[in-house]
């Protein structure tokens, strides 16, 4: 089995990409999707009700108040880490268990914002980032109803320069390009990671 890494800084498409990656075949573990719902879990609000008494409301996490709080304190954003992360991890394993028995040769890809950040891409046997110009990125992020100037800058200050995770990277996707460009490289990296599937030895 091939297990590839997707990553890239907030609003340079990643999630498009994925999306393409999904649409020819690829399994795709979306840790942001994952975390979500973990946070939404009742036996969750039930913790988090310990160290964040105040995102409780009738028994249920105000995910608009947790954001605030996390994105404001950066001690609260790390506390929220270490209780969600390692659940994260375990589903993340369960997600490569699955998937290696139900095909030995299929091709998974997990998608991180926080790839190498949080160490990731050691589990990978190949890389994808996507990236844009900073004037695309702005220009993405202004048409967020759901994201500050603050908020933005809070993100941007988590996560690697797009230069340095392009460095790291097995494959790097330029966004700034057309939707059937963009599509027709994912295809062009598909392939050649299914062609180092096949020839690696399971």
């Amino acid at each position: 089995m091939i297990v590839v890494g997707l990553t890239g800084s907030i609003a340079t498409g990643k999630s498009t990409v994925a999306k393409m990656f999904k649409n020819l075949g690829v399994k795709i573990f979306n840790d942001d999707i994952i975390a979500n719902k973990i946070i939404s879990h009742k036996r969750t609000t039930k913790y988090l009700k310990k160290y964040f008494s105040e995102i409780i409301d009738n028994d249920l996490i105000n995910k608009e108040k947790l954001k605030n709080i996390v994105l404001q304190d950066i001690n609260k954003l790390k506390q929220l880490e270490e209780i969600i992360h390692p659940l994260v991890n375990i589903k993340r394993r369960l997600f490569i268990l699955k998937n290696k028995l139900l095909n030995h040769k299929s091709i998974i890809m997990f998608d991180c914002p926080l790839l190498f950040e949080a160490g990731i891409d050691k589990e990978c046997d190949s890389v994808v980032v996507s990236y844009c110009s900073l004037k695309t990125q702005e220009k993405r992020v202004l048409q967020r109803k759901n994201l500050t100037e603050n908020e933005l800058n809070f993100i941007l200050k988590r996560q690697l320069p797009s230069e340095e995770k392009i460095k790291r990277a097995n494959f790097s996707i330029n966004t700034d390009n057309s939707i059937k460009e963009t599509s027709k490289e994912v295809e062009k990296i598909l392939l050649e990671i299914t062609n180092s599937c096949n020839k690696k030895v399971f």
